[in-house]
Protein backbone atom coordinates (compact mmCIF):
# COMPACT_ATOMS: atom_id res chain seq x y z
CA UNK A 1 0.00 0.00 0.00
CA UNK A 2 1.27 3.52 -0.80
CA UNK A 3 2.15 6.05 1.92
CA UNK A 4 -0.94 8.07 1.03
CA UNK A 5 -3.16 4.97 1.04
CA UNK A 6 -1.81 3.93 4.42
CA UNK A 7 -2.41 7.45 5.76
CA UNK A 8 -5.96 7.52 4.35
CA UNK A 9 -6.73 4.24 6.17
CA UNK A 10 -5.23 5.60 9.41
CA UNK A 11 -7.16 8.91 9.27
CA UNK A 12 -10.47 7.10 8.61
CA UNK A 13 -9.86 4.70 11.50
CA UNK A 14 -9.08 7.57 13.89
CA UNK A 15 -12.05 9.70 12.78
CA UNK A 16 -14.38 6.69 13.04
CA UNK A 17 -13.67 6.55 16.79
CA UNK A 18 -15.27 10.00 17.13
CA UNK A 19 -17.86 9.76 14.33
CA UNK A 20 -19.19 6.29 15.26
CA UNK A 21 -18.09 4.92 11.88
CA UNK A 22 -19.70 7.71 9.83
CA UNK A 23 -16.50 8.94 8.18
CA UNK A 24 -16.10 9.21 4.42
CA UNK A 25 -13.20 9.90 2.09
CA UNK A 26 -13.75 12.69 -0.50
CA UNK A 27 -17.57 12.51 -0.54
CA UNK A 28 -20.27 11.23 1.76
CA UNK A 29 -22.63 8.40 0.98
CA UNK A 30 -26.06 9.47 -0.29
CA UNK A 31 -27.42 7.61 2.74
CA UNK A 32 -25.17 9.39 5.28
CA UNK A 33 -26.93 10.33 8.52
CA UNK A 34 -26.00 13.24 10.76
CA UNK A 35 -23.53 13.79 12.24
CA UNK A 36 -20.87 12.67 9.76
CA UNK A 37 -17.41 13.68 8.56
CA UNK A 38 -15.75 13.78 5.16
CA UNK A 39 -11.99 14.08 4.79
CA UNK A 40 -9.65 14.61 1.87
CA UNK A 41 -6.06 15.49 1.15
CA UNK A 42 -6.01 18.99 -0.34
CA UNK A 43 -2.37 18.94 -1.35
CA UNK A 44 0.54 16.57 -1.16
CA UNK A 45 4.11 17.87 -1.51
CA UNK A 46 6.32 15.05 -2.71
CA UNK A 47 9.53 17.14 -2.79
CA UNK A 48 11.40 15.06 -0.21
CA UNK A 49 11.99 11.39 -0.99
CA UNK A 50 11.55 10.35 2.64
CA UNK A 51 8.60 12.61 3.58
CA UNK A 52 5.26 13.76 2.19
CA UNK A 53 3.86 17.08 3.44
CA UNK A 54 0.09 16.80 3.27
CA UNK A 55 -2.80 19.16 3.97
CA UNK A 56 -5.73 17.27 5.46
CA UNK A 57 -9.20 18.78 5.22
CA UNK A 58 -11.95 17.49 7.53
CA UNK A 59 -15.55 18.63 7.01
CA UNK A 60 -18.08 17.88 9.75
CA UNK A 61 -21.83 18.13 9.16
CA UNK A 62 -24.56 17.99 11.77
CA UNK A 63 -28.23 18.95 12.08
CA UNK A 64 -29.50 21.21 14.81
CA UNK A 65 -31.71 18.37 16.09
CA UNK A 66 -28.72 16.13 16.84
CA UNK A 67 -27.99 15.27 20.46
CA UNK A 68 -24.32 16.02 19.91
CA UNK A 69 -23.09 19.56 19.27
CA UNK A 70 -20.95 20.08 16.19
CA UNK A 71 -18.56 22.17 18.31
CA UNK A 72 -18.09 19.24 20.70
CA UNK A 73 -17.40 16.90 17.79
CA UNK A 74 -14.85 19.32 16.32
CA UNK A 75 -13.22 19.79 19.75
CA UNK A 76 -12.84 16.00 19.98
CA UNK A 77 -11.29 15.80 16.49
CA UNK A 78 -8.93 18.65 17.28
CA UNK A 79 -7.87 17.00 20.54
CA UNK A 80 -7.28 13.72 18.67
CA UNK A 81 -5.16 15.17 15.86
CA UNK A 82 -3.33 18.28 17.07
CA UNK A 83 0.29 17.42 17.79
CA UNK A 84 -0.41 13.71 17.40
CA UNK A 85 2.00 11.05 16.21
CA UNK A 86 0.40 7.89 14.84
CA UNK A 87 3.24 5.53 13.86
CA UNK A 88 2.35 2.37 11.96
CA UNK A 89 4.55 -0.36 10.50
CA UNK A 90 4.75 1.62 7.22
CA UNK A 91 4.45 5.35 8.06
CA UNK A 92 5.31 7.93 10.74
CA UNK A 93 2.78 10.80 10.50
CA UNK A 94 2.76 13.87 12.75
CA UNK A 95 -0.33 16.10 12.56
CA UNK A 96 -0.77 19.80 13.41
CA UNK A 97 -3.93 21.91 13.30
CA UNK A 98 -4.09 24.84 10.88
CA UNK A 99 -7.63 26.23 10.81
CA UNK A 100 -11.24 25.69 11.83
CA UNK A 101 -14.17 27.70 10.57
CA UNK A 102 -17.92 27.45 9.90
CA UNK A 103 -19.22 27.03 6.35
CA UNK A 104 -22.59 28.56 5.51
CA UNK A 105 -25.15 26.05 4.19
CA UNK A 106 -28.38 26.85 2.33
CA UNK A 107 -30.34 24.76 4.83
CA UNK A 108 -30.04 26.72 8.10
CA UNK A 109 -30.72 23.58 10.16
CA UNK A 110 -27.43 22.09 8.91
CA UNK A 111 -24.21 23.06 10.66
CA UNK A 112 -20.96 22.58 8.72
CA UNK A 113 -17.45 23.17 10.05
CA UNK A 114 -14.27 22.73 8.04
CA UNK A 115 -10.93 22.02 9.70
CA UNK A 116 -7.52 21.77 8.09
CA UNK A 117 -4.43 20.04 9.39
CA UNK A 118 -0.80 19.86 8.27
CA UNK A 119 0.74 16.39 8.20
CA UNK A 120 4.40 15.49 7.95
CA UNK A 121 4.37 11.86 6.88
CA UNK A 122 7.58 9.82 6.81
CA UNK A 123 7.85 6.40 5.28
CA UNK A 124 9.56 3.64 7.23
CA UNK A 125 12.27 1.98 5.23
Amino acid sequence: MSKTGELRKLIKTKLDTIMDGKTYYVSASAKATFPYAVFSFQSVDLGDLSRDDIELCVDVWNKATSERSIEDICDDIEALFNGANFPTAAILPTIWRQSRYPVQEDDTAIRHIQMTYYIQNYERT
